[in-house]
């Protein structure tokens, strides 16, 4: 069958369902990609999957409601003329505009992935934006959902807070997965680094992802130890809720950490970092740098909130802390440094708990058998 994959990022779409679109391809169908925001940077990247891409008319951070318009209007029609036997959709304006879209053109077969409610449901700064934001993005849900056939969700909380008459109606089928999955022969365990001590975060530049307790965690450790090295990658991001550049830049000034930017290839980074961190305020689905983390036998910390918890066996692989604690989080850093001997050990667990529970090939199974039988 033909299938139509819509998302707002080209970097997600390459990161998150990269294995999903070979996976399709295998298994004999035929995919497309519809994509707003393609950084060049992972372009090379998409070209290696070998499907066609169709650029959306689309900014993934937009609030105008004219563009979201013309977004839903070209899509409709990009999609009555593409004749897809099947939608799949995943972020939020993917899913709010696509469902409806897509049901409108009559697509057959229409699913969508939940990967977290985002940073509009989160509390913290802006709250205004974020509460208009979120009442916005429930109209979206509220109106995409209810068209779906079936609902990916990658973690139980998103599940159950979408499991209301609002939402779903008594024919959408709703399958809770372990995460979106990863490639376990791509990220292959390592051994520890013989270098300084590094802790390494990969976030964007959100505030949600807790960058400011990792510089302020961090500014205490190097006090104590200037030879901890702390690390930053990822994108920098252009919505609401961004930390404005030149706070960061201080961050970098005052030596608390080292920023790296973004790469398309994590894996070297994630080998030369003794722990791997994500401190979330709020709302992860299933965050795809800790399972790396994990397959790659790094220990992790991370937050105590949904999906973020779910990958951490508390003193087995890893240390939970609570959001907003940036003294729980430098006692982490410290509990690391105290007992090095334990973080090849606890590197070992992680990697355990990810072949278990996060190997990518069982999971898209799962999706293509529930996308088949529809």
């Amino acid at each position: 069958m033909k299938i139509i994959i819509l998302g707002m990022q080209l970097a997600s779409i390459v990161n998150f369902r990269g294995d999903l679109i070979r996976d399709l391809k295998a298994a004999g169908h035929e995919v497309v990609v519809i994509s707003a925001d393609l950084d060049p940077l992972w372009m090379p990247r998409f070209r290696e999957l070998g499907v066609r891409m169709i650029e959306a008319p689309l900014k993934r951070t937009t609030m105008n409601p004219l563009r979201d318009l013309y977004f839903f209007l070209w899509l409709w029609r990009c999609l009555k003329r593409e004749k897809p036997d099947c939608f799949f959709a995943f972020q939020v304006k993917a899913v709010g505009y696509g469902l409806p879209a897509a049901w409108l053109a009559r697509v057959p077969k229409r699913a969508a992935m939940i990967e977290g409610l985002g940073m509009s449901f989160g509390k913290g700064d802006k709250m205004l934006l974020r509460l208009l934001a979120r009442t916005v993005l429930t109209t979206l849900y509220a109106t995409g959902l209810r068209t779906a056939h079936v609902l990916f969700f990658i973690n139980p909380r998103d599940r159950d807070y979408f499991n209301r008459p609002l939402y779903l109606t008594p024919r959408t089928k709703v399958v809770l997965l372990d995460g979106i999955g990863l490639d376990l022969s791509h990220f292959i365990p390592s051994p520890m680094p013989t270098g300084p001590f590094t802790v390494l975060t990969i976030a964007r530049t959100q505030i949600d992802k807790g960058l400011r307790v990792f510089a302020a965690g961090a500014k205490i450790i190097k006090a104590e130890h200037p030879e901890v090295r702390f690390i930053r990658l990822g994108g920098i991001e252009t919505g609401m809720a961004r930390i404005p550049l030149e706070e960061m830049q201080e961050w970098v000034n005052g030596g608390y950490y080292e920023d790296g930017g973004e790469t398309t290839d994590i894996r070297p980074h994630i080998q030369a970092a003794h722990v791997v961190v994500l401190l979330s305020l709020f709302n992860e689905g299933l965050p795809r740098s800790l399972m790396e983390a994990m397959a790659t036998s790094r220990p992790i910390i991370a937050t105590n909130i949904p999906g973020s918890r779910e990958t951490v066996v508390a003193g087995r692989n890893g240390f939970l802390i609570q959001p907003n604690d940036i003294n729980a989080f430098a006692g982490a850093v410290r509990a690391c440094l105290a007992s090095p001997e334990k973080l090849a050990e606890m590197g070992a667990a992680g990697r355990q708990i990810a072949e278990e529970r996060f190997d990518v090939r069982a999971i898209n199974r799962r999706i293509i058998t529930e996308l088949e039988q529809l």
